[in-house]
C-alpha cells in the first residue's frame, strides 16, 4: 500500500443468496488445510486487488500464492434498490493456493482457493466490525474481495484452540443477523470437522491436487481410522441429522453413519477401516447435515472429502518372497528327483518351504 502497510487478503461470504451464506459456514466447518473455493465477477474486486490479479493472468503467474486471507461472512441489509453492509464477521484465517480469471471486464468471474486455516478468536467480545471498518478503509460497503490493512495477529487463535474459538464464533453471531435482505431467516449448521484421525489419534493432513483444486486424504489400506467432528448451537433447534457416507468397496466400515441431534452441543467420532485392495484406488467420504423442511431457508453442510486409498507395499514384498521361498522349495524338490548325486537337497527344500509358512502366517496376522 502506499503507507507501507502490510496488505491482506479479505474475502467476503453475504446473505445475499443462501448459497454464498453456506460458503461461510462450510468455510466454519472444515477441516485444517481443506480447500474451499470462492467466485466473484470482477466488479466487486477492489481497485488493487484487480489490477494485480489481471497483471497475474496475463502473465500465467499469480503474486496472490501464499497470500494470507481473512474470511468473512457479512451481513448486509436492503435500503430501496440499494444493499447496505451491516456488519462483518470475520471467522477464519486462510491461504491462497490459487486464482484465475475468466477475463477482464466487469462480469468476469475470480476464482480464489484456499486452505483454511485457524479460526478468529471471539473471547473477550471484540468490536470486529468497528475494527474491520478501520483495516479496509473506503473499500468497506463496496468490495467483497479486496486488500487491506494487516489484520492483527493476536485476534487469530492457535489451532490447539480450535474448538474453544469455534464456539465463540458461534455464539457471537446475531440471530437477527442470519436471514436474506428480504428478511426470511436462515437455519445455519453450527459444525466443526477435526478431520480423519489414525489409531494414534494423529490428525492426517489433507494433501492437495493442483489439477483439481481440491484437497484430499491419503489412507492406506487394511488400516482403522476415525472421523471426527464437533458442533455447538447457541440456540435450541429442533431434531435434524449428520450423516458420514462412504464406498463399501472401499471401507469394511458401515456405508453410512447417522447422528440424529436434539442438543445444542455434541461430538461424534465414526469409525472408517479400509480393506485390502489390488490397486491404488480414488474414492470419497460425504459428510452432510439434513436440518429437514421444517427450518426455514436450511444451511445445511454438504463436505466431500476424496480419498487416495494407498496399497501397504510392505505386504506385498512379504508375499513375494513367501512365493519365491515356495519355489526354492517345489524347484528342488524336482531337481531332486532327476539327480542322484545332490546330497543337501533338504536344505533348500526346507528353507523355502519354511521361509513359505513364516510369510503366510505374518500377513495373516498382520492384516488381521
Amino acid at each position: 500500500m502506499a503507507d507501507g502497510k502490510q496488505e491482506q487478503l479479505y474475502l467476503m461470504s453475504s446473505n445475499t443468496t443462501q448459497k454464498y451464506a453456506l460458503d461461510a459456514w462450510e468455510t466454519i466447518a472444515s477441516p485444517h488445510g481443506f480447500v474451499q473455493h470462492f467466485r466473484y465477477r470482477l466488479r466487486w474486486l477492489g481497485d488493487e486487488l484487480r489490477a494485480t490479479i489481471l497483471t497475474s493472468n496475463d502473465s500465467g503467474l499469480s503474486t496472490l500464492l501464499g497470500a494470507s486471507v481473512i474470511v468473512s461472512y457479512l451481513y448486509q441489509v436492503r435500503r430501496g434498490e440499494m444493499t447496505e453492509w451491516h456488519c462483518v464477521y470475520p471467522v477464519r484465517s486462510a491461504t491462497i493456493v490459487d486464482v484465475h480469471c475468466t477475463g477482464s471486464s466487469d462480469n468476469d468471474v475470480v476464482h480464489f482457493y484456499f486452505k483454511v486455516g485457524n479460526y478468529i478468536s471471539y473471547d473477550g467480545n471484540p468490536d470486529y466490525d468497528s475494527f474491520m471498518r478501520s483495516v479496509l478503509g473506503a473499500k468497506f460497503g463496496n468490495c467483497y474481495a479486496c486488500l487491506g490493512d494487516a489484520f492483527a495477529a493476536d485476534y487469530i487463535a492457535n489451532e490447539d484452540d480450535s474448538r474453544q474459538a469455534f464456539r465463540s464464533i458461534c455464539e457471537s453471531l446475531k440471530a437477527d443477523h442470519l436471514q436474506t435482505l428480504e428478511g426470511k431467516k436462515f437455519s445455519p449448521v453450527y459444525s466443526l470437522v477435526q478431520g480423519i484421525k489414525q489409531k494414534d489419534g494423529k490428525l492426517l493432513t489433507p494433501s492437495y491436487d493442483k489439477s483439481s483444486h481440491r484437497t484430499y486424504y491419503k489412507l492406506k489400506e487394511g488400516t482403522r481410522y476415525t472421523f471426527e467432528f464437533s458442533l455447538h448451537f447457541p440456540r435450541p433447534s429442533r431434531e435434524f441429522t449428520f450423516s458420514l457416507e462412504c464406498e463399501n468397496k472401499v471401507f469394511s466400515s458401515p456405508a453410512r453413519y447417522e447422528l440424529k441431534v436434539s442438543s445444542q452441543y455434541d461430538e461424534e467420532s465414526w469409525l472408517l477401516v479400509s480393506r485390502i485392495i489390488d490397486n491404488n484406488t480414488w474414492s470419497s467420504v460425504a459428510f452432510r447435515s439434513d436440518l429437514g423442511s421444517e427450518h426455514d431457508i436450511p444451511l445445511n453442510v454438504n463436505l466431500m472429502f476424496p480419498i487416495m486409498l494407498h496399497r501397504k507395499m510392505m505386504y506385498r514384498l512379504v508375499e513375494v518372497i513367501g512365493d519365491i521361498a515356495f519355489g526354492i522349495g517345489t524347484l528342488s524338490l524336482a531337481l531332486r528327483a532327476g539327480m542322484t548325486t545332490w546330497d543337501w537337497w533338504g536344505w533348500p527344500v526346507a528353507f523355502g518351504y519354511v521361509v513359505w509358512i513364516i510369510s503366510k502366517i505374518v500377513i495373516k496376522f498382520w492384516r488381521g
